[in-house]
């Protein structure tokens, strides 16, 4: 009845606001999609579950609410990643930039709010300062906990940084060829030059 009515409309106007907000963000088109979509396949759920129901004077019908809002759910939750992925990657950007012009206490704070959302550029930034004593102690084991952190991201220059390591037996870790080789091949294969010249 009336209260449906107007839960209808709330989530309407709440799937236009996300899809403004994710137009607004830069390469957001397919979040936008995916916000038009899920409101298109609650529709789509909801015709082919009337199709499907078989009436039983025991049995209350699903809540066409609740898919509604189940779906709802969805879109946002696929909005806040991106959103959290989004705001990561410019705060690490200004970061560089800032660390760019000597500020690396400044620097460092936005990568460690960074790495929270598990962004492996801010994990290779605090590792290089961690291994070189940009703007805090050097701390090889902490350096070795971030370069991990972005290696398992796939990020290139930290697989080749822990090959390294690897294959001197420095920064902590145990001389290990063959792990070395297999860290290099997967620098190599993510495009980086200097993996591929040491195979």
């Amino acid at each position: 009845g009336y209260r449906n009515v107007e839960k209808d409309r709330d989530r309407e106007c709440l799937v236009k606001s996300l899809y403004s907000l994710a137009m607004a963000m830069p390469q957001s088109s397919g979040l936008a999609r995916y916000v038009i979509n899920s409101s298109k396949n609650t529709s789509n759920k909801e015709s082919n579950k009337t199709k499907q129901q078989v009436s039983d004077n025991n049995t209350d019908p699903p809540s066409k609410t609740e898919e509604k809002v189940s779906s709802l759910e969805e879109a946002v939750e696929s909005w806040r990643k991106f959103s959290d992925a989004y705001i990561a990657l410019k705060i690490t950007q200004e970061g560089v930039e800032i660390a760019k012009e000597g500020s690396f206490t400044k620097a460092i704070k936005l990568w460690e709010r960074a790495s929270k959302t598990g962004l492996d550029k801010a994990h290779y930034n605090l590792a290089v300062c961690y291994e070189n004593g940009y703007g805090l102690e050097k701390n090889m084991q902490k350096a070795i906990e971030h370069y991990e952190m972005a290696a398992k991201k796939c990020h290139s220059q930290s697989l080749f940084n822990l090959s390294m390591f690897h294959l001197s037996g420095d920064g902590q870790l145990s001389q290990d060829r063959d792990y070395a080789v297999h860290l290099l091949q997967q620098a190599a294969s993510k495009g980086l030059p200097q993996a591929q010249r040491e195979l």
